[in-house]
């Protein structure tokens, strides 16, 4: 697991830089609208709960994912020294 740390530190990183522009757009429209704030605000923690959710999937599956790219490079290998 200790080689997918810096994978999914840069990952994060760009998750919450993509979170914090989208939650400025969402300010900005709060701030221009106040009739709507309330449905702004809960668009914003549907937003926030996405990206939490697919930061825990992303960094349960990479191990997966690498597990099974090795195995078809495993493969890849064996298949190309028994060719002449």
């Amino acid at each position: 697991m200790q080689k997918y740390r810096a994978k999914l530190q840069r990952y994060t990183i760009i998750l919450t830089i993509i979170t914090l522009i989208v939650s400025g757009i969402f300010i900005t429209c709060v701030l221009n609208n106040v009739s709507k704030m309330l449905l702004l605000t809960l668009l914003l923690l549907l937003f926030f709960a996405l990206s939490s959710l697919i930061s825990v999937i992303f960094m349960l599956y990479l191990p997966r994912l690498e597990k099974f790219l090795a195995k078809r490079r495993k493969q890849k290998k064996a298949t190309d020294q028994k060719r002449p």
